[in-house]
């Protein structure tokens, strides 16, 4: 929906989870289908989560982290729509919701009888490094493929932004999608990302010292894999 730059398709669709926000605006027809879907899930996943061992101890994480990933569907309609409000923090800070990392850790918490409740802090602080790693990996993966559809939502478009590589009215325009993915490769942003990646790497693996009810070496592993699941699909993703 934030792809097809369809505003009532996006508050219909990011109403659906907890009615936290109420939809708003005429719904167009071509809304009804795929929200009758979305409840469908959301029916499923909400009935589902209330029998895991722990649901109650962590049902406002739940919810706080379904608005997350709803905010981060809305984000990326507006920066589509909006290119000139791109920029590199709140691309970090909204857009790595969308990976369902955070919210699959909270899964897993509730379905984990030994989790010692102590550690939930720094183990969150741990999980919001995975996410950004996995979103940074996915950055890498999609982002050629995107700009040619006109999807400006790549954390690599808000670094070449931010280095005066290309411009937001160059985006708007996007006359010569090519020419602006050959000139941001060129300026060598995905290692600078790829830096970063590396970065939440330690902060993970330092933390796995201090968190002794989660196997974060195992967690670290998988992380891993799905970096080089992303990586092997560069291009075709």
């Amino acid at each position: 929906a934030d792809e097809m730059q369809d505003p009532d398709l996006v508050r219909a669709a990011t109403s659906v989870p907890l009615d936290l926000v109420p939809a708003f605006g005429k719904r167009k027809k071509n809304c009804a289908k795929p929200v009758a879907i979305l409840r469908q899930i959301w029916q499923f996943i909400s009935t589902s989560i209330k029998m895991f061992p722990r649901y109650s101890a962590f049902k406002d994480l739940f919810e706080y982290d379904y608005s997350e990933l709803m905010q981060s569907v809305r984000y990326a309609l507006l920066i589509n729509l909006h290119p000139n409000c791109i920029n590199e923090a709140e691309e970090t800070i909204h857009q790595s919701y969308g990976l369902h990392v955070m919210m699959n850790a909270t899964f897993d918490l509730m379905c984990s009888s030994k989790f010692d409740m102590r550690e939930l802090g720094l183990l969150r602080e741990t999980v919001l490094s995975a996410q950004l790693m996995c979103r940074i990996a996915n950055w890498v993966a999609t982002w050629e493929r995107e700009v040619v559809s006109k999807d400006f939502t790549s954390g690599v478009i808000a670094a070449a932004l931010r280095a005066n590589i290309i411009t937001a009215q160059e985006l708007k325009a996007c006359e010569d999608p090519i020419e602006l993915t050959t000139r941001i490769k060129d300026s060598h942003i995905e290692g600078k990302l790829l830096v970063e990646w590396e970065r939440y790497w330690h902060v993970i693996e330092r933390n796995s010292h201090s968190i002794s009810s989660v196997d974060l070496r195992a967690y670290l592993k998988g992380i891993e894999t799905f970096y080089q699941m992303q990586i092997a699909s560069q291009k075709l993703i």
